[in-house]
């Protein structure tokens, strides 16, 4: 059997104001059916793209919160979420602010992540 896909989406606009970066989340999201065995789905929050991973989103963001539930969804059906921790701390938020599971990682290992990856999506 050869070796998975590696497909990296990495999400820099924020949840609220367009629709593109739900869109390549729900994307991801439905990747993840075909299997970790046919593809490995990395995606990569940076950016105001953080807000997507947030456990309790902002109150002008309530209402609106399908992103984050892909996100929460992807990582149950395998798909590695990691958020920039610069952007994270940049914006006032910790660790403690993600839903679970999702990866902060410094930004220098997103150039080895997207790097390794078959094809990258960038929004």
């Amino acid at each position: 059997m050869s070796e998975p896909i590696k497909f990296c989406a990495v999400v820099s606009q924020p949840p609220i104001g367009t629709r593109d970066s739900l869109e390549i989340l729900r994307f991801s999201l439905g990747l993840t059916l075909l299997g970790s065995h046919v593809v490995e789905i990395h995606t990569v929050l940076e950016g105001d793209g953080v807000y997507h991973a947030l456990n309790e989103l902002p109150e002008k963001v309530r209402g609106r919160d399908t992103s984050r539930l892909s996100v929460v969804d992807g990582i149950d059906f395998d798909m590695l979420v990691y958020v920039v921790q610069e952007d994270l701390a940049a914006r006032g938020l910790g660790e403690e602010d993600l839903v679970p599971d999702v990866k902060v990682v410094p930004a220098q290992q997103v150039v080895e992540i997207v790097s390794q990856a078959n094809t990258t999506h960038y929004l």
